[in-house]
């Protein structure tokens, strides 16, 4: 087994010592630059979105409809199949419970990530395809 494997890379020529000069600097750019040009990206990306000529349709809140539907109708078999009245109220608050809890995580992903960027479904026009 080579023990070499395991440590960093020499970097004795010049363009090593470059590289290493350039990771142990502390500089930071102006913030101002670095607005200036997350911006510039930014506008980059919306002219491709809108110059692409594709359709997109929003997907973010599929999740919790879907959850919706399926608890609420687990909750009204359970509430009107199950015979004690007692455990027929359980079942039915476990399953209101889930509703809630659904869309509260939904929520969170819109809330705190880029859920409706990311749940999108793409339609690309279809004229003149190579």
């Amino acid at each position: 087994m080579n023990m070499q494997d395991n440590r960093e890379p020499q970097l004795d020529d010049g363009f090593g010592q470059v590289i290493k000069n350039a990771m142990t600097s502390c500089e930071k750019p102006d913030e101002n630059l670095n607005k200036i040009l997350m911006r510039q990206i930014r506008e980059k990306e919306a002219y491709l979105k809108e110059s692409s000529g594709a359709r997109s349709i929003s997907l973010w809140y599929l999740p919790m409809l879907i959850n919706g539907l399926l608890f609420g109708m687990l909750a009204f078999l359970g509430y009107y199949l199950i015979p004690n009245i007692l455990l027929a109220k359980l079942a039915t608050s476990v399953c209101i419970y889930m509703i809630i809890a659904g869309v509260a995580l939904t929520a969170a992903g819109v809330w705190f990530s880029d859920l409706k960027e990311k749940m999108v479904l793409v339609f690309e026009k279809g004229g003149d395809q190579a």
